[in-house]
């Protein structure tokens, strides 16, 4: 089992990356509408303005393709920020997840994305690898009707899937479908559940904001004990 101190670490590394990532498109928005803030902003309104912005459909749609490809942090957990804002999303917020999908298993795919790069990211164990060689080896390309629910990253099947020579469009297809059923069973979900939560939880929004980001990095260990 992990240390207190390891969850404390694990937590502050997963925190600075994400707000890397953000950064520069937080930033973008800034300077595009800063002319508009006459008034200082709260962290809740300034976060759903920007989530209501092209800066954070770029956000998604990067996000999912460097998480095809090197990035550790599944798109799930942008929903799990923008659905609980006071401002309701549209569902054209999957349009951008879909593009980012099929922009980064086509790069996988013709890179091609090797088990070698893949192992050198963050939370990548040797037991994931493992794993999705044996499915491979049983089911073929069906084997990604098991990344949904195994904590493996979907970066490791793309990988893999070269190694074992599954047929690029029947990957890409599978792999689409599959992806893009999770994403939208996840959105319709968190928009069922955000009828009876948001408001609460937008008046709370900075403690959800550290409750998600402890509760992620606890998910990510998990996983590794798991497949280490």
């Amino acid at each position: 089992m992990p240390s207190f101190a390891d969850i404390i670490y694990h937590i502050a590394f997963i925190s600075g990356c994400i707000a890397v990532f953000f950064a520069p498109f937080l930033l973008a928005f800034y300077i595009r509408n800063r002319a508009k803030f006459t008034k200082p902003l709260s962290f809740v309104q300034f976060i759903e303005a920007f989530f209501h912005s092209g800066e954070a459909n770029l956000l998604i749609a990067a996000w999912v393709f460097a998480e095809s490809l090197f990035w550790f942090v599944a798109p799930e957990f942008l929903l799990v920020f923008i659905l609980f804002l006071p401002k309701k999303r549209s569902p054209k917020l999957i349009l951008y997840d879909f593009l980012g999908i099929l922009a980064g298993t086509i790069v996988g795919l013709l890179l091609p994305l090797s088990i070698e790069f893949v192992s050198s990211t963050p939370y990548v164990y040797p037991g994931m690898i493992s794993a999705v060689a044996e499915w491979y080896q049983r089911y073929g390309v069906f084997s990604l009707l098991f990344q949904p629910n195994s904590g493996i990253p979907y970066k490791i099947f793309i990988a893999e899937s070269i190694a074992f020579g599954i047929p690029f469009l029947n990957f890409l297809a599978a792999a689409m479908a599959i992806r893009m059923a999770r994403y939208a069973a996840f959105f319709f979900t968190f928009q069922f559940i955000r009828r009876f939560t948001h408001k609460f939880i937008s008046r709370h929004f900075v403690i959800y904001t550290i409750v998600v980001l402890i509760v992620f990095s606890i998910s990510l260990l998990k996983v590794a004990l798991i497949y280490q």
